[in-house]
């Protein structure tokens, strides 16, 4: 019996946190290649390594349109 290493061994995804932060992206912004709204929430995001692991795992993003 072969044991299999994890494809991420670094990754804490965990489907039971109990938060979820959608960030849409608007078809515009795909169309016209504007990454300023995704990049201004993703910054937010990411301002500190608190908040960055504190937001791991919970983010999904949806396109519109």
């Amino acid at each position: 019996m072969s044991t299999r290493s994890p494809k991420y061994p670094l990754a804490r995804l965990s489907p039971a946190k109990d938060d979820i932060l959608i960030i849409a992206i608007r078809r515009e912004s795909v169309v016209t290649g504007d990454i300023k709204p995704m990049l201004e929430k993703l910054t937010a995001l990411s301002s500190t390594r608190k908040a960055a692991l504190e937001w791991e795992g919970t983010l999904t993003f949806v396109f519109e349109g």
